[in-house]
């Protein structure tokens, strides 16, 4: 993808956890776009701009994409805090295009 090219797949995405190791789930708030996270298992979803979480021990951002969706990518910063993005950020997504493998 030109626009997320470091984006993780969804099924990698389901894999994804909070700082407690608990798997989350993620959905757009209405038809026309927003983020939403719960703890697997809740039933209460919770709005934010994005939630910091961990795939494998390693950190990444997930997001609503940017015509509805939602896209995860690593973070180039390992020590970034786990949790929800509440309000605006420093973007930390790694630049330039990923390796070939």
């Amino acid at each position: 993808m030109t626009r997320y090219p470091w984006y993780i797949c969804a099924l990698c995405r389901e894999r994804i956890t909070d700082a407690e190791g608990v798997p989350l789930e993620f959905a757009n708030t209405s038809i026309s776009g927003g983020f939403a996270w719960r703890r697997a298992g809740d039933e209460t979803f919770h709005e934010a701009r994005g939630y910091l979480g961990l795939l494998d021990g390693r950190p990444v951002r997930v997001s609503e994409a940017r015509f509805g969706g939602i896209v995860a990518e690593p973070m180039a910063s390992p020590s970034a805090v786990v949790g929800p993005i509440l309000a605006e950020g420093e973007d930390d997504r790694p630049r330039g295009r990923p390796p070939h493998s």
